[in-house]
């Protein structure tokens, strides 16, 4: 072994780089100008250049190989020495990169140039001017094979593709969340799902949380927690309040983020907008409680009827010789008996669908008038009613029993919603006027403190009230 640890093969494999050394100097033109410490700078220890992975290459000014550590496929190193840099790649490659060199030898200054050798192989080299006397006289080229590394990352973003061209079929944003950083990233559409822009996004998750409804933040915590505690997180729904107030929907569909240990480093997933399915799942289950009301109501219907049947004709003989203060009862009983029969016809009419009531011209400042009149008597002198009509209105096609009921029912919620409110000088004004195109419009309006969410949703339902 000699002093500095190598043995005797190492010692003539050294030996015979250096005479390779001594060949190479012969061929750049440097024999004269120290070349063992220029090349050696330049290349470093020229006696493992043939163990480096990367592939090294001198080339002179007419860019012929002088110099090659090693060749790849099917070459050998000696049928590449003396050849130009073009024999290492096809036609169309060798235009770009002989560019490459040629800025390099004009510039004296080093970059990188990309290319593919006959086999496909692809390569990125980093060309090094060697100077002798101010004047480039050759370049090394210590290239690195990238051929699966561009085959991954071409795979990569053709993943890529599919997943955004998949997320944007569905419609879904994407949200992630660090438990080592506590940094929350979502991307533009869940962004314009909350009505943000994307450098509005929240950054942590307390900013994220409150956008989340109150009724539901609580809730959405207890889901985060037992996540992180059990490893995995479920799908679940919640509702958000948008920058412009609106209030969605949204299905939450994630998974828990491990490290390579195991360890939960964060979570990650996707939101969907289902406030559409939400409202249609409402709407179905509305009309089906109305469908199964309606069949009540017209059993009801129909045996009440059969009573008033009975009823009526009874009235009719009773009254035959009958004395006066009998006869007035009697009356009574008749009135109370029509005014039932007329509450069975609308309850038929609901449970048949109101589409199918006959409908007669009317005049409906009249019917305003005359509704109006009746609940004078019922409002007290607290609550002003007020009654305006603009003259000469076309008359409209409307039932005239069931827009008496719908006024009535409006001016005494009204009433009921003033009174005892503290609203100063209360007041409830009925206005029936002509609209563009010659609708009418009837409009009931009181200054109370109107009413609240929940009430508004129900509104419309038969039957509700207050």
């Amino acid at each position: 072994m000699g002093r500095d640890g190598s043995t005797g093969d190492d010692l003539a494999r050294i030996r015979a780089l250096e005479a390779e050394l001594r060949e190479l100097r012969a061929r750049v033109g440097l024999a004269s100008a120290t070349p063992d410490a220029r090349i050696e700078e330049v290349l470093g220890d020229v006696r493992i250049l043939e163990l480096v992975p990367e592939f090294i290459t001198i080339v002179d000014r007419e860019l012929r190989i002088v110099y090659l550590n090693r060749a790849r496929g099917a070459y050998s190193n000696a049928a590449l020495i003396g050849a130009t840099v073009e024999a290492l790649m096809p036609t169309e490659e060798a235009a770009r990169v002989r560019v490459a060199y040629g800025e390099v030898l004009s510039t004296g200054e080093s970059r990188e140039v990309e290319f593919r050798s006959r086999e496909g192989a692809e390569f990125i080299a980093r060309l090094v001017p060697v100077h002798d006397g101010g004047a480039v006289v050759f370049i090394v080229a210590v290239a690195r094979e990238v051929t699966e590394a561009r085959a991954a990352e071409r795979a990569l973003r053709a993943s890529e593709a599919r997943l955004r061209l998949a997320l944007r079929s569905t419609g879904m944003g994407t949200w992630s969340w660090s438990t080592e950083t506590n940094r929350v990233e979502w991307d533009e559409t869940l962004c314009r799902m909350y009505g943000l822009t994307f450098a509005e996004a929240p950054r942590d998750p307390g900013d994220y949380l409150a956008l989340i409804l109150d009724e539901d933040r609580a809730v959405l915590e207890r889901r985060v927690e037992r996540a992180l505690a059990e490893g995995t997180l479920y799908d679940f729904e919640h509702r958000i309040r948008r920058a412009d107030g609106a209030e969605r929907w949204l299905l939450e569909i994630g998974d828990i983020v491990r490290d390579g240990d195991g360890k939960i480093i964060g979570m990650m997933g996707g939101a969907l907008d289902v406030t559409e399915h939400h409202d249609l799942q409402h709407r179905t289950s509305e009309a089906q409680k109305l469908e199964a009301l309606g069949r009540l109501t017209s059993g009801l219907a129909h045996n009440f009827n059969n009573v008033l049947g009975v009823i009526l004709p009874s009235v009719e003989l009773a009254r035959r010789g009958a004395d006066p203060q009998t006869t007035a009862r009697l009356d009574d009983i008749a009135h109370a008996t029509e005014r039932a029969a007329e509450m069975v016809r609308e309850l038929l009419l609901f449970a048949r669908g109101a589409g199918k009531q006959a409908r007669k011209q009317l005049d409906l400042g009249e019917l305003a008038r005359r509704t109006v009149s009746i609940c004078r008597a019922t409002f007290g002198p607290a609550i002003a009613l007020e009654l305006e009509v603009e003259p000469e209105l076309p008359p409209v096609a409307a039932s005239a029993n069931q827009l008496e009921q719908v006024l009535l029912n409006l001016l005494l919620n009204a009433r009921d919603a003033l009174d005892g409110a503290g609203t100063t000088a209360p007041r409830v004004t009925v206005r029936v006027h002509t609209q563009p195109g010659g609708v009418v419009a009837l409009s009931v309006e009181d200054n109370g403190p109107g009413m609240d969410e929940a009430t508004r949703a129900r509104v419309f339902e038969p039957f509700f009230t207050t």
